[in-house]
């Protein structure tokens, strides 16, 4: 699998994963005794580098850089949220 695809599925996959943390525990509004439906209309992640201020690690594996991801989801009713 080359790099780039692996970024996409994962993020892709990444996104559902805390869409279904999130929103699994949810206990907010019923509906009739059920919990309300939510749709979700847009997926985005992106991550940036940022670099270290000196190489970290052990044995000969060091890191020079950290990867800060986040998600947005945006949902039909106009509702967006950021998960870092």
């Amino acid at each position: 699998m080359h790099r780039r695809s692996f970024i996409k599925t994962t993020g892709v996959a990444a996104v559902g994963m805390g869409a279904f943390s999130s929103f699994s525990g949810y206990s907010g509004e019923m509906i009739r005794g059920r919990q309300k439906e939510i749709t979700i209309n847009s997926v985005s992640a992106n991550f940036e580098r940022e670099p270290l201020i000196r190489p970290f690690g052990f044995k000969g594996g060091y890191m020079t850089e950290i990867w800060q991801t986040a998600s947005l989801l945006e949902s039909n009713s106009g509702i967006r949220k950021i998960f870092l």
